[in-house]
């Protein structure tokens, strides 16, 4: 009677969330994204283009902080190509340690900073392949492969779909789940001086 009644019980405290449900695998499933977490997420609007743009400006600010110093030492001759091109060719060299940071962390820098992650539905990492073609999306139907009016064009579809259905292309396309929580005052403070310097630089170059 006693195994009954403690075997009801562990049903119903699985039901209610406080235990995991084991895996086939005799392994708790859904380790990824806590209980807490989700209460957290929950606060915050979970469509937020802005926040997902800020993001992405500044993991392209640091990536290409990075790739300008490797390009100096290594292949110094890309860094000789029209505007254009240039961007083009940096943009797409972005997808593959942003799907790295993805796949292993759910969140790139830029990301983690504005506490956005990208999950699959039942909350767990992406692979590296899914998170590669979920950057590559972005690159051709987000950012518009980073040619200049194209990219305003595709930047504004991409808005008015977040918005308007609450997922964009290329998350609808593959399944996946972005997730929202709120950062905290260090993390702007963090974001304002990022985004600053970027807007510095830009600023210089067009002055220079």
């Amino acid at each position: 009677m006693d195994e009954q009644q403690n075997g009801a019980y562990d049903e119903h405290l699985e039901s209610q969330g406080e235990i995991a449900s084991p895996s086939p695998h005799g392994t708790p499933t859904g380790p990824q994204y806590s209980a807490a977490q989700g209460d957290a997420a929950a606060t915050v609007s979970q469509v937020n283009p802005w926040s997902r743009f800020l993001a992405r400006s500044i993991d392209q600010l640091l990536f290409l902080l990075t790739v300008s110093v490797l390009f100096i030492f290594i292949f110094p001759q890309i860094l000789e190509l029209p505007g254009i091109l240039f961007g083009m060719v940096f943009l797409f060299l972005m997808t593959f340690p942003e799907a790295l940071f993805i796949s292993k962390w759910s969140a790139t820098p830029g990301k983690q900073l504005l506490k956005i992650k990208v999950l699959t539905p039942s909350k767990e990492l992406l692979s590296y392949s899914d998170a590669w073609k979920r950057s590559v999306g972005v690159y051709l139907n987000g950012i518009g492969l980073g040619i200049p009016f194209v990219s305003i064009v595709t930047m504004i579809l991409s808005y008015r779909q977040l918005t308007n259905n609450s997922i964009t292309k290329w998350d609808e396309a593959g399944g996946f789940k972005v997730i929202h929580e709120k950062p905290g005052p260090l993390r702007i403070t963090i974001v304002i001086l990022l985004i600053s310097c970027f807007l510095f630089m830009t600023f210089y170059e067009s002055v220079d």
